[in-house]
């Protein structure tokens, strides 16, 4: 079937028999299309499956053939586009870890052990103070945390700045050993 413009408007009013037509004989094209990109045939069709769909949720912002196709062959470039630029970010992490194994490891650990003593430290305060710490390290403000918690502002104040002298008393004994155990991985 030769589509015209007015099959594109049949479509855009929801005619799934001639959307069909449509796919059919836009599928292939797209997919090839989108292959040259990728160099991956199921990813190709994937992404023109996709295309389809987006197309057809967009159905009623096109009234001729020619801006029906030019959307999906730029949509299917944009795609191709971000997905090869996600692949080559994903390559150059994996790159870099690979390249990097050991000092990445190693600040892995002791990112690691840092969270865990601050999250043990946190989980040793008073259940309030402790709500209140976690609430803040969440980013909410003084009133948040007061409106959350029912309890006032001053409440919140009072026991936030214990909360911190008390981690900050305790994590700079700890730091020593995490700064010690920095050392001996490197």
């Amino acid at each position: 079937m030769n589509l015209r413009n007015k099959h594109i408007r049949q479509i855009a009013k929801g005619d799934v028999e001639i959307f069909k037509l449509f796919y059919e004989s836009l599928f292939q094209p797209l997919c090839v299309f989108s292959y040259t990109f990728l160099k991956d045939e199921r990813e190709a069709q994937d992404l023109t499956q996709d295309l389809f769909l987006t197309y057809w949720n967009k159905k009623s912002e096109f009234e001729t053939l020619d801006l029906a196709r030019a959307f999906l062959y730029k949509t299917a470039k944009n795609r191709c586009f971000n997905i090869l630029r996600t692949q080559k970010i994903h390559q150059k992490y994996s790159e870099y870890v690979l390249n990097n194994e050991e000092s990445y490891i190693k600040q892995m650990i002791i990112e690691n052990e840092t969270y865990t003593l601050l999250h043990q430290t946190i989980n040793d305060l008073p259940s309030q103070t402790k709500r209140i710490i976690r609430l803040s390290l969440a980013g909410l403000k003084n009133k948040e945390i007061a409106d959350h918690l029912n309890i006032s502002i001053n409440t919140v104040k009072t026991l936030k700045g214990h909360g911190y002298a008390t981690l900050r008393q305790k994590l700079s004994r700890d730091m020593l050993a995490l700064t010690i155990l920095s050392v001996l991985l490197n």
